[in-house]
């Protein structure tokens, strides 16, 4: 399959907003960053959803298999040597919910490790219900171990991540399985999403996270 070019431009303006995030967060230290606030928003939403969008089929256990070697070797060679630069030990890592900053790929990981768990043909009776049961029992279970086990074993296993960025993740793979991105391409959704968007940003100026910042896919879908 070759390349989608919005979706190469979305990744762009992902990944140049990561750039601007970091670099105003080092230039204005403890001072207000709005630019930082306002692309935390939709900065990570937006990675997700675009990398449950370029999911075509579940993968079967060879391609999963390859998938996964390709978010871990890099997470853990280049994660563990940047550890150990700063003075620390692999337990750190393992147990520091941000991985040394290389917690997307693990996150991503672990979403891939979640597909074999939906329908194999989209096009089955009942498809889209049993694949949003799915959905909703993978964020609910998350948000329960969440709430039930250690903070040391929530960090390890970022149950906290799963919570809050599997929502955006399937979101773009449910979108791409069953042709959703025509039907989102209405004025009135574009519109309702740059509201929702904005309703996001002032939530997160506020300090108000958690699963009202799922309202972000609005802003998402305004940028698909």
């Amino acid at each position: 399959m070759g390349r989608i070019v919005y979706i190469d431009s979305l990744k762009g303006l992902a990944i140049l907003s990561v750039i601007v995030s970091h670099v105003s967060v080092f230039l204005l230290v403890g001072k207000i960053n709005l630019l930082s606030t306002f692309v935390g928003v939709y900065m990570m939403p937006l990675f997700f959803v675009l990398s449950g969008l370029v999911i075509t089929e579940i993968p079967n256990r060879k391609k999963l298999i390859s998938k996964l070697a390709r978010f871990l070797s890099p997470f853990f060679c280049f994660g563990v040597f940047y550890t150990y630069l700063h003075g620390d030990n692999i337990i750190f890592f393992l147990v520091d919910k941000y991985k040394s900053g290389y917690w997307y790929l693990y996150m991503l990981s672990l979403f891939y490790l979640f597909l074999p768990l939906f329908r194999k043909n989209a096009d089955a009776r009942h498809a889209v219900i049993y694949d949003l049961t799915v959905v909703g029992v993978i964020m609910l279970s998350a948000k329960i171990l969440e709430l039930l086990v250690s903070p040391r074993f929530v960090d390890l296993f970022c149950l906290d991540w799963v919570a809050r960025y599997w929502f955006f993740f399937v979101a773009g793979f449910l979108i791409r399985r069953y042709n959703w991105l025509p039907k989102l391409d209405k004025g009135w959704i574009l519109l309702l999403s740059f509201f929702i968007g904005v309703l996001s940003f002032i939530q997160y100026v506020k300090g108000i996270t958690g699963y009202i910042h799922s309202a972000t896919l609005g802003s998402v879908i305004f940028f698909i």
